[in-house]
C-alpha cells in the first residue's frame, strides 16, 4: 500500500481552487484573520461536498482531470455565502 495518497494531483488541485475562492471572498467580504479561517474552512467544506455530489451523480459537465470544478464551486460559493449569515438574536 502506497503513502503518496497526499500527493493525489486532484487533492491538490481541488485544495488550491478552493483555499483560493476562499481568500477571494476574504479579500471582497472578510474583516479579520478569524473571517479568513471561516472564508477557507467555508470554501474547503462546500468545494469538497460539490465534489462528492458530482462524484455520486458522475456528472461530466467540467472537469480537470478528476475534479468536478462546477459542482464544486457551486457548492464552495454556497458555503461562503451561508457563512457569512449572522445568527439571529433569541428573544
Amino acid at each position: 500500500m502506497t503513502t503518496d495518497w497526499w500527493l493525489n494531483p486532484a487533492l491538490v488541485l481541488g485544495t488550491v481552487i478552493a483555499v483560493g475562492y476562499g481568500a477571494l471572498f476574504h479579500l471582497w467580504q472578510g474583516r479579520s484573520w478569524q473571517d479568513l479561517i471561516t472564508s477557507v474552512a467555508a470554501a474547503l467544506i462546500g468545494f469538497g461536498l460539490g465534489q462528492l455530489i458530482g462524484t455520486l451523480f458522475n456528472s461530466d459537465w467540467f472537469r480537470i482531470g478528476q475534479v468536478r470544478v462546477i459542482e464544486a464551486t457551486i457548492f464552495a460559493v454556497l458555503a461562503l455565502l451561508l457563512s457569512r449569515r449572522k445568527p439571529e438574536p433569541a428573544g
